[in-house]
Parts: C-alpha cells; structure tokens; sequence
C-alpha cells in the first residue's frame, strides 16, 4: 500500500463506523444530507454538516479525495490522456465542416484520404454492397457508403461548459450518488480506486457555518 493509502487506513481508525460509511458516501457524491442519509443519521439535513465540523471527519475527508484524485492521475498518464488531447477530440467533433468529406467532384472521400480531424468525427461507417450497373450498362455491384458522425450539438456544449460560458456552470458541480454496499474502511479504500472518474468534492469543510444539535457519532 502506498503512502495515501496507509494515511487513508490510518485516519478509518479513529472514525466510527458510521463515520466511515458517512466518510465514503460525502467523498464519492459530495453532498453531505445524502451522506448522512446513507450513512444512517437520524437528522441528515443537519447530522451532515455537524460530522463535517468534527477534524477527525473532515481530516478523513481531505485524505480520501487526495487519495482518489493520485489514483485517477495515475491512470491517465499510464494512458496517456491529458486535458489537451481530449479537448481536442471533442473540438474535432465541434467544429466539423462536413464538406471537407467530399472531394471536387461531391464524391465521398475514402477513409485513408481524409485526415485525423474527419476520422475523429466518424462514429460508425456501414459499407454494403448492392447489384447495378455500370456506365456501360454492364451488371456491377455498387458500392453503398453510409457515414454517422457524432453529435456536433452535444460536443460544442461541452465545449461551451469547459469554457465557462454557461452560468450555472460556474457556481455548480455535479455529483455522483455512490451506495457503498460494504461495510469495511478496507472496502472503502478499494472502492475509491474505482471511483476515480467523480469530479473533485467542492471545498466546504472549512466553510460550514450552522447551528444544529448534536447527534449520534
């Protein structure tokens, strides 16, 4: 085990277990009443944000995050996938002028003609053959080309959201409802090595302020 990783089991052993459970599900969704919620409190709308003041919670907390965050930048430069590279790709897809497919003469390109930016843009390419004729009225086969592309729309809002040009995408970040089925901060620490595609949790651990009753640790 890594140096994250003894961290992570030694912080699972000041928590209760209903502390841990509560420690997964806030890491992995990001929503404390959800959390809370899964966890088991009675009050989670409340119970939340009191286990999230506590250092211990909030200690575990950070560590998770830190330690699924190295897992999932390890993975993606094993795999040689970087924010650039997939920017990229999707602004291949966005700014496709489907005219670039056809040559002089409006006929379809072949696929070794075209480039690397109209081959990114292809999602599914069928190639049949049906019974003709050719110019000379001989019987042939006719070669069918039909071509799908991805979604134009759906890559330039994306693009649109990484920029920042839509509003509520500057003060929002989606989370990820994860039900932890097991019970051990041993299978926590093996679940968050699957999780490494959930967005990073926002910082509120130091930010909560509100008054609720104690509850149950």
């Amino acid at each position: 085990m890594d140096e994250l990783g003894k961290r992570l089991a030694e912080v699972g052993e000041k928590l209760t277990h209903q502390q841990q459970r509560f420690v997964a599900e806030y890491s992995l969704s990001g929503g404390p009443v959800l959390a809370a919620k899964l966890a088991g409190y009675k009050n989670p709308e409340s119970a939340g944000l009191v286990q999230l003041k506590k250092p211990k919670v909030a200690e575990a907390c950070r560590i998770i995050r830190e330690f699924i965050l190295a897992q999932r930048a390890k993975r993606l430069q094993k795999e040689d996938i970087t924010q650039d590279r997939v920017v990229l790709e999707v602004a291949r897809i966005g700014f496709l002028d489907p005219r670039k497919l056809l040559d002089s003469k409006g006929k379809l390109l072949e696929l070794g003609e075209m480039d690397d930016d109209l081959v990114a843009c292809i999602r599914e390419i069928d190639v049949r053959y049906e019974d003709g004729v050719d110019e000379d009225g001989n019987p042939t086969k006719v070669k069918l080309v039909n071509i799908k592309l991805w979604d134009k729309l759906a890559a330039l809002n994306m693009l649109m959201k990484y920029m920042g040009l839509f509003e509520k995408d500057n003060r929002q970040r989606p989370g990820v409802q994860v039900n932890v089925p097991e019970s051990s901060w041993e299978a926590l620490i093996g679940l968050a090595r699957k999780q490494l595609e959930v967005d990073p949790i926002q910082e509120q651990i130091q930010a909560i302020d509100v008054e609720a009753k104690p509850v149950e640790e």
